[in-house]
């Protein structure tokens, strides 16, 4: 068993783990309209396998975090969904998925990520809770678990803000390719 980078081929088997582990009803959460139409962030998705069988996944999204007050977009990372079969949950494999992503983000130069999820497991790894009302989900879901992490360690979230999904550019060409798989993603504004 070991971590290797998502593969296309991986997709059906990761599906039918996040339907075990997380129920089919899970695409009507609101960090799912942040990820619809658009594909995980290229050299930032894992999955834990032994041979074929597909046994573990993390994945990135991207998205942009508005900011209301200067009106500023910033292009941050969505993790999840984070899953690991049943069978494997407390033996390590999504404290191993979670290091090798956010290794990954660092090393590709990401600066912030968040997530939805459980603030005692995820505060490990250096995630906080966003304050109340500081920066809204879509359709005002899950505030009280959206989680973040800034790899810099030297900024902060804005004071009033909304993730907004990612938009690919119309073409849909090589060049939104090449973006994405940079992580130089275009959009009107961008804050530094």
């Amino acid at each position: 068993m070991f971590i290797s980078a998502q593969q296309w081929a991986d997709t059906a088997k990761i599906e039918t783990l996040l339907d075990c582990v997380f129920g089919k009803e899970r695409i009507s959460k609101s960090s799912y309209s942040l990820r619809r139409n658009i594909e995980p962030v290229r050299g930032l998705s894992y999955v834990f396998r032994n041979r074929e069988e597909i046994l573990g996944t993390i994945r990135f999204w991207p998205v942009f975090l508005q900011d209301f007050m200067t009106g500023s977009m910033d292009k941050v990372l969505l993790l999840g969904p984070l899953a690991v079969c049943s069978t494997l949950q407390g033996q390590g494999v999504g404290t191993a998925l979670i290091r090798k992503g956010l290794t990954a983000a660092r090393f590709q130069g990401y600066h912030r990520i968040v997530l939805v999820g459980d603030k005692d497991y995820y505060a490990r790894f250096g995630f906080k809770p966003v304050e109340p009302n500081r920066v809204k989900m879509p359709n005002g879901e899950d505030a009280e678990r959206l989680l973040y992490l800034d790899l810099r360690q030297a900024s902060d979230l804005p004071e009033l803000g909304a993730l907004v999904p990612y938009a690919p550019l119309e073409s849909g060409g090589q060049e939104t390719a090449d973006c994405h798989q940079k992580g130089k993603w275009p959009f009107a504004r961008l804050a530094s």
